[in-house]
């Protein structure tokens, strides 16, 4: 099966002064945001584009985030941004009425015309009705809507219905233990969520918390990755150069979606991502 990115929305969508190459393109979590001031929030915003970052992502239940990126766009920005955002988290219902409520509510507190994606918020498959889908299609050609996806665990992948999604967005990093990859590969855009959430390499915490984490993933993983090896460095902490490398090396993703409120470590990982790149010969396409 082909293992490269196919039918990429992320890459496709690419504005005029991004680069397309078949590297996967970052894309910034942003479930921190509504702990950010309305100048400080500006400030990231802004800056990422500087770093050719054009898709956020967000949800309604990240605290106060739909209402910063709202104000954001309100402030006469010029931003060409693009929004993801999700729905239906949790054990309610989700049907076509739910859907519709759920992303017009997005767009209203996002001021958006169009939500880029929209991802069914780690449902298992017996919670996604076909009226659901059906509604996310209509929905898609009313322009409200560009991409319709699925994000959440592993174990809650509806394998049965992914033709149906035009992106999924999944756990991906060295230490999940043989995720089922060979089920979705060449079938459908794929995106790395938060590959970075095991290290706390962005808080820069002392040396005690970092062996503590270390510790604490040690326990986690009962079959130990070879990579992780090479990652563990003596103080304790990530090498995010070893992570970045591990990304790009899947090749079949589309991208990888990071959180951080940081634009030092934000700077970090797109340096880091452009030096391991510049020694990895990626084609353009």
């Amino acid at each position: 099966m082909d293992s490269n990115p196919i039918m990429n929305p992320f890459l496709l969508e690419k504005t005029e002064n991004e680069t397309v190459s078949s590297v996967p393109i970052t894309i910034l979590g942003c479930s921190k945001l509504g702990h950010l001031s309305f100048k400080a929030t500006t400030k990231l915003l802004d800056g990422i584009q500087e770093l050719d970052i054009n898709v956020i992502d967000t949800a309604p239940t990240y605290p106060g985030s739909h209402a910063r990126i709202g104000d954001y766009f309100k402030s006469g920005s010029q931003s060409t941004l693009r929004v993801m955002t999700k729905f239906g988290r949790g054990n309610m219902d989700l049907t076509p009425v739910l859907l519709k409520d759920s992303l017009y509510s997005s767009l209203k507190d996002l001021n958006k015309e169009q939500i880029f994606g929209l991802s069914i918020h780690n449902r298992p498959s017996e919670s996604i009705s076909q009226e659901v889908i059906q509604t996310s299609t209509r929905l898609k050609q009313d322009g409200y809507l560009k991409y319709f996806g699925w994000c959440g665990a592993w174990e809650n992948l509806p394998l049965d219905k992914i033709d149906s999604f035009d992106f999924l967005m999944l756990p991906i990093n060295p230490f999940i233990v043989n995720p089922p990859l060979s089920k979705i590969i060449g079938q459908i855009p794929i995106i790395a969520m938060n590959p970075f959430a095991n290290f706390f390499w962005q808080f820069k915490k002392p040396n005690y918390v970092m062996q503590k984490m270390n510790e604490k993933i040690r326990k986690r993983y009962t079959v130990f990755p070879e990579i992780y090896k090479n990652i563990i460095i003596d103080p304790p902490g990530p090498n995010v150069e070893s992570l970045i490398k591990y990304l790009v090396n899947q090749e079949y993703l589309s991208a990888f979606c990071f959180g951080s409120t940081k634009i030092d470590h934000i700077k970090e990982v797109i340096n880091t991502k452009d030096f391991v790149i510049g020694g990895m010969n990626y084609p353009k396409i």
